[in-house]
């Protein structure tokens, strides 16, 4: 617990508070909060909140992430309200926060999971996608040795242009190879550390790098609509690269299971105005019935057959988009199937 007066300046602090944010515990009374907590990230949205809380605005359930005394990455839910003189003025602000460090590591883990899970699900397509330029390597190395033996059979010189052009197209494929098993690398460990600027453009690419192929192979028809330049969020690259590829994975479901040899359809349309950026992930699926619509977000929900869902992936989206104070949102389109709209925020400059 935190008290501090109208001039930000820290009050009173209890014991746990001392033990493991404020950095100097000897003289830290009547000094500037900013000043005695460690730097780290979550400090300024702190600070901003007190703000808010002086100004007669009560602050609850705030997650912020932050640096402990020894250095280690904390996270808190920080809940404030304004302390009240006789006649009502705000003069100070109470700040009761609760260490949940333990609490987001356990729910890193059934995040990881479901990462995991993902990948497991994308396995063929991954598959496939590495063949393709294993069998252009294959086949460039057979004309290689070819070209080699007729050479060394005539007793003629090798044709050196030739053999460079060959080698030069071998080691093409082998980076595109590359890119697709980096890819599948990264995206299979956790994220930690703070959030940061990211490009969506490069999110959404990284995703259909490892589903695009799969939409191909089920004559899926993958529109992507996204404007020239960049459209920046904060937030975790990898999370949000989650987020996108759990949607996704619900909207190749619906367009499957609704009209599995008819035309399949999948648009992402990436846009920004004044406000903040949206993505939109829309399908030619059945759409989301009456019922199911207000539970889309629950944990365990699903309205797959036994053993084709666990109900995690819409759930686990929606906290880790408001973790990174986005949101999302499920409605049906006016022209058939269902559209999932994830918003974000302005990123600061």
């Amino acid at each position: 617990m935190l008290v501090v007066d109208n001039h930000y300046l820290l009050r009173d602090a209890n014991a746990d508070a001392q033990a493991l944010l404020i950095a100097d515990n000897t003289s830290h009374w009547h000094r500037p909060l900013s000043e005695l907590l460690p730097p780290g990230p979550g400090i300024e949205r702190l600070l901003e909140s007190l703000k808010t809380t002086l100004r007669g605005q009560p602050v609850t359930n705030l997650e912020i992430q932050m640096t402990g005394n020894d250095g280690q990455h904390l996270d808190f839910v920080w809940n404030m309200a304004p302390h009240r003189n006789a006649q009502g003025d705000a003069i100070g602000i109470i700040c009761v926060g609760q260490d949940i460090t333990a609490l987001k590591r356990v729910q890193q883990q059934v995040m990881h999971s479901s990462r995991l899970t993902t990948l497991g699900e994308m396995t063929t397509s991954i598959a496939h996608e590495i063949n393709q330029p294993l069998a252009i390597i294959r086949l460039l190395a057979q004309n290689l040795l070819k070209k080699i033996s007729f050479a060394i059979a005539k007793e003629e010189p090798v044709d050196s242009e030739f053999i460079q052009s060959k080698l030069k197209r071998i080691d093409q494929q082998i980076e595109r190879a590359a890119v697709i098993t980096d890819h599948m690398r990264l995206f299979g460990h956790s994220e930690q550390g703070p959030q940061a600027q990211v490009i969506v453009q490069s999110v959404i690419a990284g995703a259909l790098s490892l589903t695009a192929e799969q939409y191909r192979l089920q004559n899926i028809d993958l529109i992507y609509e996204k404007p020239d330049e960049d459209i920046i969020i904060t937030g975790k690259k990898l999370e949000l690269e989650q987020v996108i590829l759990n949607v996704l994975s619900n909207a190749e479901y619906a367009v499957n299971k609704y009209n599995p040899s008819g035309h399949k359809r999948i648009r992402i349309s990436l846009y920004s105005d004044t406000i903040g950026s949206k993505i939109e992930i829309s399908d030619s699926g059945a759409g989301i019935d009456d019922h199911t619509l207000p539970h889309i977000f629950d944990p365990f929900y699903t309205t797959k057959e036994t053993g084709e869902g666990t109900g995690l992936g819409l759930s686990v989206t929606y906290k880790l988009l408001t973790d990174m104070g986005a949101s999302i949102s499920a409605t049906n389109s006016p022209d058939g199937g269902a559209t999932f709209t994830i918003e974000f925020a302005r990123a600061k400059a």
